[in-house]
């Protein structure tokens, strides 16, 4: 978060003081002043802050439900937004407040408003895995396909924060497990590169698709040299089995490098060396029966395994 939730004396990172509305102390507990009180005395209260903040911003930052009852049975705006783009239902669903969450909903909110990425509050509550508030914004109509400015899907920050249960809650809504982003990023090329461990294996058992590449040219195998720790190529040596034919130990990114090159440039090469040698081998002989019968291995994509659901 850019700001983190305040007690009486810590100060807003950015913020100063003085910027602070009347409103917006009383929330904070910055001052004497309740808010049941004072709400009467105020003539605006969307006034903002430096920061583009409300006093509703600031009462879901606090998770203070009754704070976010009393501004919004006043006429506060549930949908304004700071100045990254976020409103007060943004700042609940990252903070898992449930509550809030719903308060701010049946006040108006929008589901669907973008921040300055483009991200929604399915988005945030998906990248920190908060699952109470990932279903309550499906409940509520949010929605699982919504792409941000770069391509991305709440279950794509769901994968990218190694939140497994957040990825098969979204399934269950019908989210695209085939998704890929502006740059050509799978779920499985993600839970690779950050070592999602549970996530990578439940993406292989499916089985999902493991030939496609980014837009630079690599494929999982440069992925998995450049940035596999031991457990993930260990995962992936045990389960992935569906199109290991299909792919290339000597395909090169558009640096004109190998899977071998980024794995010779790493720090813990020789930890690593060979369980990924092994991976390679493996590739080897799916790569000489899939010859030998002629045709290449056929595998089943992540769509395929939905309509089972």
């Amino acid at each position: 978060m850019d700001a983190e939730i305040l007690s009486g004396h810590v100060s807003w990172p950015g913020a100063d003081y003085d910027s602070f509305t009347r409103l917006q102390k009383s929330v904070l507990g910055l001052t004497s002043e309740s808010l049941y009180t004072l709400l009467p005395q105020i003539t605006c209260i969307d006034e903002v802050d430096s920061l583009g903040r409300s006093a509703l911003h600031l009462a879901a930052y606090k998770s203070d439900f009754h704070a976010i009852e009393l501004l919004l049975a006043r006429g506060a705006k549930s949908g304004l937004i700071d100045n990254t783009g976020k409103t007060p239902l943004h700042i609940s669903a990252a903070l898992d407040s449930v509550p809030c969450t719903k308060s701010l909903i049946a006040g108006g909110a929008i589901l669907i408003v973008r921040d300055q990425f483009g991200n929604t509050p399915l988005h945030h509550a998906c990248k920190l895995g908060h699952l109470r508030v990932i279903k309550t914004l499906l409940e509520y109509g949010a929605d699982v396909k919504d792409l941000n400015y770069f391509g991305e899907s709440p279950i794509t920050y769901a994968n990218l924060g190694g939140h497994l249960p957040a990825v098969q809650l979204l399934q269950k809504y019908g989210a695209d497990l085939t998704h890929r982003d502006k740059l050509g990023t799978t779920l499985v090329h993600d839970a690779i590169w950050f070592n999602s461990h549970d996530a990578l294996e439940f993406y292989l058992k499916m089985p999902m698709r493991i030939d496609q590449k980014l837009q630079n040219g690599k494929s999982v195998l440069h992925i998995m040299a450049e940035e596999g720790d031991q457990i993930t190529i260990q995962i992936f040596l045990d389960f992935a089995q569906n199109g290991l034919s299909t792919l290339n130990i000597e395909d090169t990114d558009d640096r004109g490098r190998t899977a071998m090159d980024y794995l010779r440039s790493r720090r813990d090469v020789n930890e690593v060396w060979q369980l990924f040698q092994s991976v390679l081998q493996r590739v080897r002989e799916a790569s000489q029966v899939s010859e030998s019968m002629g045709h290449s291995e056929v595998f089943w994509d992540a769509v395929e395994i939905q309509q089972e659901f």
